[in-house]
């Protein structure tokens, strides 16, 4: 959750407020308090202050607060006379998630800086009345994101002031690479006039509920503490801050404590809490199917995603290495149920004779562990593959109570019917044990996103109804679209393995005729002159299932563009779908109350490799978009440690202060500790990727168009040192292994030497009979 510390000084009184999605909500502020006494601190004593800054950065990776203190009055330092503002105190508090700013761990004081040297080609005459900092992004000249400190020094009763910007690094602002901006004159902005001003804040502000960031500056007049000016600057992420568009300036009145006003500075601090694991949290996970990072960046990019743009990736963590440890719909489901890799859960492919929902157990899943603490759970959209088609009442038969059958731990359910869930009209759903057949029409009110989106708010506005009856109504919502995995319609031929490119989804037919740029599609951003995985030339390095696919035709290359297109068009209903749903959750007043996690079962393929769909080992099967939103919200940030499908349940269970039964034993484990600092903690470098095909050998012997053969994989990131893809397949032993760090594209599959192969071959060994302690330990080492 985003706060605004606001510090009125001359005895350090402070409130926090939160912001949210109308921006600072000062009706909902923490009292004012007086947690310090700047009397007492090191080297400054009772003197005055003219002014206060502040700002966040990350310092040897602990999130800490810059406070800055102007002297009020002459001073001598050095043998030197320092006037007005010429000499600053400065301390770095570490920032608890938690709790906020940890006053109790400060540094102390450091030694006074001499602020005459700043402004170049001004003497020792100046004083400066206010200083301000704030941290923002921008694109360099060769279009390298970077973030900078902007400070601003204002002088001469504050009618002017210059401002530098410093290069940020891991470690704080490097003040060697600090540019000096232009004079800024304050005499004429409206409102303001002729004032002199007693302190200057700024602050770069992103609401949770998304609409953008913007500059927040305020100026309060001298001898008039009680009121301040303010106005709202767009920030942009490439350019920084637009100060050509700010909104006219405000009069906004600071109620202060005890009705004080001898006050000589004013700063807002923004920080951030992080992950508050309150058992009243609510958890929405939209898992999509198919969808993988390629598209999911190609939708972002193209803007087909806002909504999930402003109020999950704008304000969630991005987990940029996170992996499916088994990259087909059902085994993956199951983990996510679970958190358990496929040879425990006992899932091993989408087929009945050794898969399916019919090898699930469903007594002891994320749903009735959190069910047990009193959560409230819907799934809506696709469960496990040939729900609705097996014997799950164990009768003996498959008839309607299979079809009406709702697993153990589900307050309410829709769920999708095999084998209609990959029809986007027409579909059947089970909605709380009685079995809807849905239109074929193809209007947008019969297209299957939208009838799910339906769907999850009527269960949302249920759990609104039942809040003023029950101290408890949290919930937990599976929401779980069809979207972007292509349609299974009649008669789709599959005689021969070209047929994928013949597959495709509808999109809501609202959407169906709107353009997109398909000019960069994924694959051509992994090709160069001399390269590409895209209907690799030369596949003599890969194993014989591999070898034994055809080059793509054109033809077959146009059906890819469409295929592609119609998958980007059917995100537009999803995205629409959690607009929906983040409307109704701030209508309900539960927005700031709700995790947010955004994800995808596996991958997907376009042709990389001459393979289209998923089920293999190269990452654009097995990496998925991961996105978490905590309650309230955080900034935007980039996770880079490896995460797993195994994750999750772990993840939600910590998040829903819920405990699983002692007899159940989980692989993965809780993200939480990557949210506050990755690089404290020991985490995992390797994990196993598994595959059991869909034929059934004892009938068929000969895998199917769109199977791959048996293998186990080993999956390495350590450090940015190595970055590895080991491969072995069981039928007939062969291998594959790539170095991602050089050949990151998989063009070619290296030669191992005996020991080499051994190790790997070792590590398969142990990791494919593993369970909790064992797998953790395995990839860790």
């Amino acid at each position: 959750m985003k706060i605004i510390s606001q510090y009125i000084f001359q005895r350090g009184y402070f409130r926090d407020c939160p912001i949210e999605n109308t921006g600072i909500n000062f009706k909902a502020c923490s009292n004012w308090s007086n947690p310090v006494s700047l009397e007492s601190l090191l080297g400054i004593g009772n003197e005055q202050y003219s002014s206060f800054g502040s700002f966040t950065f990350s310092k040897n990776g602990v999130p800490t607060v810059r406070q800055t203190i102007l002297n009020g009055k002459q001073i001598t330092y050095n043998s030197r006379v320092y006037k007005i503002g010429q000499i600053g105190y400065r301390r770095d508090c570490p920032i608890d998630y938690n709790k906020g700013i940890d006053f109790e761990r400060c540094e102390a004081w450091l030694a006074p800086t001499p602020l005459t040297d700043l402004i170049p080609g001004r003497g020792s005459d100046q004083s400066f009345d206010a200083i301000s900092s704030f941290v923002f992004s921008k694109l360099n000249s060769q279009n390298v994101r970077e973030t900078y400190l902007r400070q601003t020094f204002y002088y001469k009763n504050g009618q002017k002031g210059r401002a530098r910007d410093c290069l940020m690094t891991t470690f704080g602002p490097d003040f060697n690479q600090c540019v000096w901006q232009a004079e800024a004159n304050l005499s004429n902005i409206r409102g303001v006039g002729g004032e002199s001003y007693s302190s200057f804040s700024a602050k770069i502000i992103t609401p949770t509920g998304g609409g953008g960031s913007y500059l927040r500056q305020v100026l309060i007049p001298r001898g008039s503490i009680n009121i301040a000016y303010t106005r709202n600057c767009p920030a942009n992420n490439d350019v920084g801050i637009q100060f050509n568009m700010c909104s006219n300036w405000q009069t906004e009145t600071i109620q202060l404590p005890n009705n004080e006003t001898n006050y000589s500075a004013y700063e807002e601090t923004l920080f951030e809490t992080n992950f508050i694991l309150n058992p009243k949290n609510n958890v929405i996970v939209f898992m999509l199917d198919d969808l993988d990072v390629d598209t999911f960046n190609k939708a972002v990019e193209l803007n087909l995603l806002p909504n999930l743009k402003n109020h999950v990736l704008n304000r969630g963590i991005n987990f940029v290495n996170a992996f499916a440890t088994d990259s087909v719909c059902c085994p993956s489901r199951a983990t996510f149920f679970t958190g358990q890799y496929s040879h425990n859960h006992g899932v091993l492919s989408n087929a009945e004779h050794n898969g399916s929902v019919i090898k699930f157990k469903d007594n002891s899943t994320l749903a009735t562990w959190l069910q047990a603490r009193n959560y409230k759970t819907a799934l809506v959209g696709k469960y496990l593959n040939s729900y609705g088609v097996v014997d799950l009442t164990k009768d003996g038969r498959v008839d309607n109570n299979d079809k009406a059958y709702i697993p153990p731990g589900w307050t309410r359910w829709y769920g999708l019917l095999d084998w209609n869930v990959y029809k986007m009209y027409g579909f059947e759903i089970n909605e709380n044990g009685n079995v809807l057949t849905y239109p074929l029409e193809q209007k947008s009110e019969n297209y299957q996103t939208n009838v799910l989106a339906k769907k999850a708010l009527d269960f949302i506005k249920e759990n609104a109804r039942d809040r003023a009856t029950q101290k408890r109504n949290q919930f937990f919502l599976y929401l779980a679209p069809t979207a972007p995995h292509v349609e299974i319609l009649p008669n789709t031929p599959f005689s021969r393995y070209s047929d994928m490119w013949k597959w495709s989804i509808r999109p809501d037919p609202v959407d169906a005729n709107r353009s997109v740029n398909l000019i960069n599609l994924p694959y051509l951003n992994k090709c160069s002159e001399y390269e590409c995985s895209f209907d690799e030339s030369d596949v003599s390095d890969k194993p014989n299932w591999i070898k034994n696919l055809n080059r793509l035709t054109s033809s077959e290359k146009d059906m890819i563009r469409n295929q592609f297109r119609d998958r980007l068009l059917s995100l537009i209903a999803v995205d629409r779908m959690i607009g929906n749903i983040v409307n109704e959750l701030i209508a309900q007043q539960v927005y700031n109350d709700t995790v947010f996690i955004f994800t995808s079962d596996n991958g997907f393929l376009y042709g990389e490799h001459r393979i289209a769909g998923k089920m293999n080992a190269f990452d654009e099967s097995t990496r998925v978009p991961l996105i978490i939103a905590p309650a309230g919200g955080t900034s935007a940030r980039n996770v880079r440690s490896i995460v797993l499908m195994n994750d999750l349940a772990p993840t939600i269970v910590e998040i829903a202060s819920a405990t699983t039964p002692p007899e159940t034993v989980i692989d993965g484990r809780s993200l939480i500790p990557l949210t506050t600092n990755q690089n404290a903690i020991a985490w995992r470098n390797k994990f196993l990727i598994e595959h059991q095909p869909l034929t059934d050998f004892r009938k068929t012997p000969t895998l199917l168009f769109y199977d791959v053969p048996q293998y186990y994989a080993i999956r390495t990131i350590i450090d940015g040192r190595t970055s590895n893809l080991y491969i072995k397949y069981g039928a007939d032993s062969q291998y594959e292994f790539y170095n991602l760090l050089t050949d990151p594209y998989a063009l070619k599959s290296a030669i191992l030497n005996q020991s080499e192969k051994a190790y790997f071959d070792n590590l398969i060994t142990n990791f494919i009979t593993c369970k909790g302690d064992a797998c953790r330990n395995l990839e860790n080492n």
